[in-house]
C-alpha cells in the first residue's frame, strides 16, 4: 500500500512501439497498470529491445510529479545492399564520400536512411545515385548499368605492320582497332627502317 500511495504514474512512450521494456532500480517492484509504470521518486536504467534496432540502455530521473511522461526513439540496425553491375566489374563504393568495404557476405553494410551512392569500376564512368537503405539488417539489391568510358580508335598506317604504343605502352600492329580510355593520349607508330610517327589524340566517350 505504501508504494502504491506514493508511486508516480509514469507513461514510456517508445518509437517503434511494442518494445520489450525492462526497468532497474529502487526497491519496490515496477508494476505496470493501464499502460503507465508505477514508479517511486529516484532513479532507474531503462533497457529496450525491439528487433532491427539497437537495443537502447539510458538512465531517467522520476520527480515527484503524480504523472510524468518519456519518450525514446530507437535507431534502426544498419542494412546490406547488394550492388549488381551490367556488366560485372571489381567495384569501389562509396557512400557520402567514404570507401565502404564489402562484408563477408559480398554486400555493403550501410547505415539506414538517405544516402549518396557512388559506384566505381576500371574503364567505365563512375555512377553516382540517391538510395535508400531500409536498415534493420534487411538485404536491398540495386542493379546498376555501366557505361564504358573509352572509344574505338581505328588505326591504319602505310606501310602496315607498324607498332602502336598508347602513351608508351605497346598495344598492337596496325592496322588496328583500339579501346581507348577517356582523355589526352599521345600515339607513336614505328617500323624498322621507318622514321617513328607520333601524334596527339583526344578521345572522348559518349555515356
Amino acid at each position: 500500500l505504501f508504494y502504491l500511495f506514493t508511486a508516480n504514474a509514469v507513461l514510456i512512450k517508445l518509437q517503434p512501439s511494442g518494445s520489450d521494456i525492462s526497468i532497474s532500480g529502487g526497491y519496490f517492484p515496477h508494476l505496470k497498470i493501464g499502460g503507465r509504470y508505477l514508479l517511486r521518486k529516484g532513479d532507474y536504467q531503462l533497457d529496450v529491445l525491439y528487433p532491427g534496432y539497437y537495443p537502447l540502455t539510458t538512465a531517467i530521473t522520476i520527480n515527484a510529479d503524480s504523472s510524468q511522461e518519456v519518450a525514446f526513439g530507437l535507431e534502426k540496425l544498419p542494412g546490406e545492399l547488394n550492388i549488381k553491375t551490367l556488366p560485372e566489374s571489381d567495384l569501389i563504393v562509396s557512400v557520402d564520400g567514404n570507401v565502404v568495404k564489402p562484408a563477408l557476405t559480398g554486400g555493403f553494410i550501410i547505415a539506414a536512411g538517405k544516402h549518396k551512392l557512388s559506384i566505381t569500376a576500371d574503364r567505365y564512368f563512375t555512377v553516382e545515385q540517391d538510395i535508400l537503405i531500409d536498415g534493420m539488417e534487411l538485404m536491398q539489391e540495386v542493379e546498376v548499368v555501366l557505361t564504358p568510358a573509352w572509344a574505338e580508335i581505328s588505326i591504319q598506317s602505310l606501310p602496315t605492320g607498324a607498332n602502336i604504343l598508347i602513351d608508351g605502352k605497346p598495344s598492337g600492329i596496325s592496322p588496328n582497332t583500339l579501346e581507348v580510355l577517356e582523355g589526352e593520349h599521345t600515339m607513336i607508330l614505328n617500323k624498322s627502317g621507318y622514321k617513328p610517327f607520333e601524334q596527339s589524340l583526344m578521345v572522348e566517350a559518349s555515356q
